[in-house]
């Protein structure tokens, strides 16, 4: 395992003197080119500084094109916010229109929840008014059917010997019923019946 002190005065004394010594150095390397240039003859600083030249001119020719990718940056930046707030609008009138649905549909549940049982109810009024229109032709074949039947003993009655001597005394004389214990509910109906004289039969 390594370990690490914190640097004593001497250490930082030694490393000032290297970086003192370091940049002297540095300056007189610099005079040193300097001066060799001086001393070249013309046409070796021509071609020093037609070096330096095309240096400059490729060096300017790429930050060109780091210029030109930069605004193609800053443009394709420019499209991506423009696209990015087109998207967070549609999304907001998307979220509206979402919420707008799911009230409409939340009303349309309720509205089926409540009438629900609308069907039910009108199946069974279906129901009990064919159970009506059907029992009530049959009521009233069976109160023509005890009508007939009336008629028919009347007529016997009328037709028998003794009732013809008791008529040829008394008068005429009719069987009579009350249909008020047959047909309780049939009361303001109409059959081919409906007039039939009835007498009270009295002896």
């Amino acid at each position: 395992m390594e370990l690490s002190f914190p640097p004593t005065s001497t250490s930082i004394i030694h490393h000032n003197r290297r970086s003192h010594f370091n940049s002297q150095r540095s300056i007189t390397t610099i005079l040193n080119d300097h001066l060799n240039t001086a001393t070249m003859p013309d046409q070796t600083i021509k071609e020093h500084f037609d070096t330096i030249a095309t240096a400059l001119d490729a060096a300017t020719t790429r930050a060109a094109g780091y210029s030109k990718t930069i605004q193609t940056c800053m443009n394709q930046d420019k499209r991506l916010k423009s696209a990015y707030k087109r998207y967070r609008t549609e999304k907001a009138q998307l979220g509206a229109e979402s919420q707008s649905l799911r009230a409409q549909n939340d009303r349309l549940t309720e509205i089926i929840v409540k009438n629900a049982n609308i069907p039910k109810k009108m199946q069974e009024e279906i129901d009990d008014l064919n159970f009506r229109l059907a029992g009530l032709p049959f009521c009233l074949s069976i109160r023509d059917k005890l009508r007939d039947k009336l008629d028919e003993l009347d007529e016997k009655y009328r037709t028998s010997q003794p009732v013809k001597h008791f008529e040829s005394m008394y008068g005429p004389r009719r069987i009579s019923v009350l249909y008020q214990g047959i047909t309780p509910g049939l009361e303001g109906t109409t059959s081919k019946h409906d007039h039939t004289d009835v007498q009270t039969c009295q002896y």
